[in-house]
């Protein structure tokens, strides 16, 4: 009997599954991440900015998880400052993405979103020079930069990104960061905190 064309293993995926050193290095590299995510919690508290949070706000500890899929690659993603009380979401969310960049996404739905749009329109100048991308996908839960996905809010108006906001119920700002900067993803995210919230030091 043949054996199926489409059971068979090439030499590379041989070669692969012999090798257990790199699923264990993977697996340091994750918790590593882990690590330096607790350690951008304690300097995103430590550097608390002036903006009028939603109550309930988890301000003192936020939430990390982790998963093995996001489009087939392993994620790390950290959730802090965060509110998440259906259906309603504030959250600034840094995302680690094997294979691609790191990423401070600011995720708004529901009622915060009217307070934020507000504040927005005071520091919006300041955020088109600084590369940051505005989600215009029906969700805010993808978290790609493809340009069905993420646009650069540099030819975007104020109130072009009010009316879409209001219109989908929610806003998702984001800024990303290569891999291989990942010595700079400390200042880079406290930086993008400061940024969103209209607090950067004078």
């Amino acid at each position: 009997m043949d054996y199926p064309s489409e059971f068979l293993f090439s030499d590379a995926e041989q070669e692969l599954w012999q090798n257990s050193k790199w699923l264990l290095q993977k697996r340091e590299m994750i918790s590593k991440i882990e690590r330096i995510f607790i350690f951008l919690e304690q300097v995103l508290k430590e550097n608390r900015v002036s903006y009028p949070f939603p109550k309930g706000t988890k301000l003192q500890t936020g939430n990390i998880s982790k998963g093995e899929n996001y489009q087939g690659l392993p994620y790390v993603v950290l959730d802090f400052p965060c509110y998440f009380q259906k259906p309603h979401v504030f959250t600034l969310r840094t995302i680690f993405w094997w294979g691609h960049y790191f990423s401070c996404n600011l995720v708004i739905v529901g009622d915060p979103l009217y307070t934020y749009l507000s504040h927005l329109q005071r520091q919006y100048n300041t955020l088109k020079q600084q590369e940051v991308y505005y989600c215009i996908h029906k969700t805010p839960w993808e978290h790609h930069f493809k340009a069905d996905n993420m646009r650069l809010i540099d030819d975007l108006a104020f109130e072009q990104l009010k009316e879409q906001s209001r219109q989908n119920g929610f806003i998702k700002l984001a800024r990303k960061l290569p891999l291989t900067d990942y010595e700079q993803l400390i200042p880079f995210v406290l930086h993008t905190y400061r940024l969103f919230f209209n607090d950067l030091p004078r």
